[in-house]
């Protein structure tokens, strides 16, 4: 497993590349593989990717904003990590990139398993062709 991380400030600009398929072109058949609670709505399985992109990333910020008001919100609120598999790894399913996901979010202690006050996260899955996967946490 080979991964990459970087931090940000646009939850909005990240979902936007994380599904791109027309400018990144190796942004193949972009989806949900897992999000903090099973329920996050997928811009990549529906008929009306604006809205339903709309309201993942409100969903995301949703504590953001609240902190925010409070004056407590971090100027870079937004992790990233890029997971690909080595091109000598076997192909991975979603339900393995789903537990992968998990695991990276509880182990660097974003999101620790059972915390319902958790950070709120998302696991997106693409190029699931001969490359293997490549998801990417936020």
């Amino acid at each position: 497993m080979i991964a990459k991380i970087s931090s940000g400030k646009d939850t909005a600009g990240l979902i936007r590349y994380l599904f791109d398929t027309k400018r990144t072109k190796d942004h193949t058949d972009p989806h949900l593989v897992a999000s903090w609670d099973g329920f996050a709505p997928d811009p990549g399985r529906t008929d009306d990717f604006d809205a339903t992109r709309k309201l993942l990333v409100a969903d995301l910020d949703l504590h953001v904003k609240q902190a925010r008001r409070l004056g407590r919100a971090p100027e870079k609120h937004v992790w990233h990590c890029s997971i690909r598999a080595a091109s000598e790894d076997r192909i991975l399913s979603d339900e393995v990139w789903a537990d992968i996901a998990r695991r990276v979010v509880a182990a660097t202690g974003i999101a620790p398993e059972g915390d319902p006050d958790g950070c709120r996260w998302v696991g997106t899955g693409r190029q699931r062709a001969e490359k293997g996967g490549s998801p990417c946490f936020s």
